[in-house]
């Protein structure tokens, strides 16, 4: 992903941010490249100086990359049950995680701040 492609998700997940926590429709990409299209899976997390005010997203990528970043954002502010829902006057920070696809990985593989891990018995 470009440097472009970054900030091009920041600017829509603040603007999904906006527009969820004024109640309003969500807004629309305009002409997302190539790498915004593709299916992608995100988290999305909000803070407040630095407070957690908010982090929701998918392990699996369903749907574009953007969607994905703009649904994730608006959950974050407005759903996220372990937090008041984010007010318009609020100077909120917001770090996108894009995931990579999921493959198997050996425990003494794993590298802590890089992996993320899903666990599954049996």
């Amino acid at each position: 992903m470009t440097s472009a492609d970054q900030q091009a998700l920041l600017l829509y997940a603040h603007r999904c941010v906006d527009a969820a926590v004024r109640d309003a429709s969500p807004p629309e990409l305009k002409d997302p490249s190539p790498a915004l299209v593709a299916k992608g899976a995100a988290f999305v997390t909000l803070r407040d100086r630095s407070d957690l005010r908010g982090c929701v997203g998918h392990i699996q990528a369903t749907q574009p990359l953007w969607q994905s970043v703009g649904e994730m954002a608006a959950a974050a502010a407005t759903r996220d049950h372990r937090f008041e829902p984010v007010c318009p006057e609020e100077e909120i920070r917001i770090d996108i995680s894009v995931l990579s696809p999921m493959f198997p990985l050996r425990a003494e593989d794993v590298r802590v701040g890089t992996h993320g891990l899903y666990v599954k018995r049996g």
